[in-house]
């Protein structure tokens, strides 16, 4: 048996690194799979606990402007990664080359009145928006309102999700947001013209 060594020992040697190799090749790939940023940011489709509003702004303006539409929409922020990840700000992309950032800092939302079960008492909750940084552990989600101000007649065209890690692009969300300004838009166009 220790002559077959003896007389092996270079195919073994050989055999011995070639999986070695393997098994490095295999740990590089695990560990990239498990490292990759993986965000996901669902507005609420139902269209629960969301406002869009007319805001006065004084003394500011928002792309030259002193009207704009407030939106407060609900969002599930979801972690599909194996490692934790802290998503520093949002940025929504118009098609006239401009950007507008959601509101970083926590803000009235919403004022939920729901009665209770077997009670004629009333479970009163008060919602603020996002803050960010929000730091999600792995395969973490979390959900909280974001706050925007856009000017009237802005057409989103794409958004960007920044991380601790890297920047994501996530057209769904501007696609979505742009849908509810649309139905805002038609149905403020109606009012006019049936005031006209």
């Amino acid at each position: 048996m220790l002559q077959w060594f003896l007389d092996n020992r270079d195919d073994i040697t050989f055999w011995i690194a070639l999986f070695g190799f393997l098994m490095s090749l295999l740990t590089w790939i695990f560990n990239l799979w498990n490292h990759r940023v993986r965000i996901e940011i669902l507005p609420d489709k139902d269209r629960r606990g969301f406002s869009i509003g007319d805001t006065e702004l004084i003394n500011c303006a928002v792309d030259g402007r002193n009207q704009a539409i407030e939106l407060r929409l609900p969002c599930v922020y979801i972690n599909h990664s194996t490692i934790p990840i802290s998503i520093t700000q949002i940025i929504l992309y118009a098609d006239n080359g401009r950007t507008y950032r959601v509101e970083t800092t926590p803000q009235f939302a919403v004022h939920n009145f729901r009665p209770m079960i077997d009670s004629d008492s009333v479970y009163e909750r008060f919602l603020e928006t996002t803050q960010f940084p929000l730091n999600l552990g792995a395969l973490q989600a979390e959900c909280s309102p974001i706050l925007v101000l856009l000017p009237h007649g802005v057409r989103l065209v794409d958004a960007e999700i920044v991380t601790n890690r890297k920047a994501i692009w996530n057209k769904s969300l501007s696609t979505f947001i742009q849908s509810l300004l649309d139905e805002k838009y038609k149905v403020s166009d109606n009012r006019d013209e049936r005031q006209n």
